[in-house]
């Protein structure tokens, strides 16, 4: 979502708000990448493993 995030976050906001449900998957251990996730209007997550430990 790096070029186009504004564009992007709006629709999944828009998503979100219509009812849709949205899960992120595979998310690493980028701390750029965990900054990102704030914004994001997600209901389900999964972490990458060593990013838990």
């Amino acid at each position: 979502m790096k070029d186009s995030s504004g564009s992007a976050l709006g629709t999944l906001t828009r998503l979100r708000m219509s009812g849709f449900n949205i899960a992120l998957d595979s998310i690493g251990s980028d701390i750029e990448e965990l900054d990102e996730l704030l914004h994001i209007p997600f209901n389900e997550l999964r972490l990458k493993r060593n990013l838990v430990n």
